[in-house]
């Protein structure tokens, strides 16, 4: 969208458009917000139920994408991957942050294609954005947080002897999970743009010098990012993808012990259901991507894993149940309601919000990212401003 924003003029540009939008916003997701929680008639709400139910049966059925569509590039990245754990296993270690560097000595030369793929693709939005990043990192963790990607920072400060003043430098790292980085391969033709489009959302951290998590930050990094891309739609989906990923995860690992499913099972299922729902929908996640909280977003995706256990013999039949885990999230994204009667639909928007709303009120609140609806309703309005 633009060549190079490094200008105080472009920085002034954009912290005025973060302004105007960031006060728009929250106006607008409480407007959404109230049409998403329209209450039911009772005598209605059998009827609702019974449509809900039919639905169910009508939907047709997903085509499961079971193998990485790239399966080339996706079995030399996991490959080298895993070479880069066995040659650097002091990393990997529980009582470290379980990054490796790709940009380390040896690590190149052990990972060519890593190392390619993820260097020049930072390196392009990072120029183009103006800022450096002095080191490309992968998380190898196990859990949730290997569907995410973040921008770490730190200040390096210098003194020189003889001179009273000392001076202080930035230095920029990213961070890329592994899951994550395996979840946009499996069909990376789709994907690459939505994994450029949120790399560039963290350089997008880097370049508003971002100290802290908060949602503006966060709707700042947006901007950013949008900014540096061709297609600025292309984070919507990268974002509603990571979403989703990292809540299935949490969904079906808690079913693991049921089908007798390892920690390489379960992220192999993710990236299935995840990809499949993506090209379903387009990256767009309708009415379950504008929840009206993060809790709700969770509760309708374990209810999609629980209604597929119940409908495939537990985990006996794992394609049935990944295709039924795919069919009751595409019926959550298509719904209004979701997954949900209307009146405990309506139950559980309020009872979510009240309990995020009380964590904040008492200082201890977990929530630094906007919600699903805040974050749909800042996009669109980015979209329309920077899409010609």
């Amino acid at each position: 969208m633009i060549e190079k924003m490094g200008s105080k003029n472009m920085k002034i540009i954009i912290k005025k458009i973060i302004k105007t939008f960031f006060f728009s916003v929250f106006a607008l997701s409480s407007i959404l917000s109230a049409q998403i929680r329209i209450s039911v008639p009772a005598n209605n709400a059998n009827q609702k139920i019974a449509q809900a139910k039919s639905s169910v049966v009508a939907l047709p059925a997903v085509n499961l994408m079971l193998n990485p569509v790239s399966s080339g590039l996706y079995d030399v990245m996991d490959s080298e991957i895993d070479l880069l754990k066995k040659r650097f296993p002091e990393q990997c270690s529980k009582n470290s942050e379980k990054l490796i560097s790709v940009m380390q000595a040896g690590a190149p030369e052990i990972a060519p294609a890593l190392y390619q793929l993820l260097y020049k693709k930072t390196q392009a939005l990072a120029e183009k954005a103006n800022v450096e990043v002095e080191d490309i990192l992968i998380h190898v963790g196990q859990d949730k947080e290997s569907y995410n990607l973040f921008a770490k920072m730190l200040i390096e400060t210098t003194i020189t002897e003889g001179d009273p003043v000392s001076k202080e430098s930035r230095i920029n790292k990213l961070v890329i999970g592994e899951q994550a980085l395996k979840l946009f391969l499996w069909d990376f033709d789709k994907n690459e743009d939505t994994f450029s489009a949120v790399i560039a959302h963290e350089v997008g951290h880097m370049w508003c010098e971002h100290k802290d998590e908060c949602k503006r930050n966060e709707f700042e990094a947006d901007l950013v990012g949008k900014c540096l891309l061709d297609d600025p739609r292309a984070l919507n989906k990268g974002v509603n993808m990571l979403t989703l990923a990292g809540n299935l995860f949490n969904s079906i690992s808690e079913k693991s012990s049921e089908g007798n499913l390892n920690l390489t099972d379960v992220f192999r299922m993710v990236c299935v259901a995840t990809n499949t729902i993506a090209n379903d929908n387009g990256g767009d996640l309708g009415w379950l991507g504008k929840t009206s909280s993060h809790a709700k977003f969770s509760l309708n995706v374990n209810q999609a894993v629980e209604n597929a256990s119940k409908t495939a013999n537990g985990l006996a039949d794992k394609n049935m149940f990944l295709s039924n885990v795919c069919s009751n999230v595409l019926i959550s994204c298509k719904t209004q309601n979701g997954l949900f009667a209307p009146e405990l639909d309506k139950q559980l928007s309020s009872v979510c919000k009240k309990a995020e709303d009380a964590l904040h009120v008492a200082g201890i609140s977990p929530i630094t990212h906007p919600t699903p609806l805040e974050r749909s309703v800042y996009s669109a309005a980015c979209d329309k401003a920077l899409v010609r």
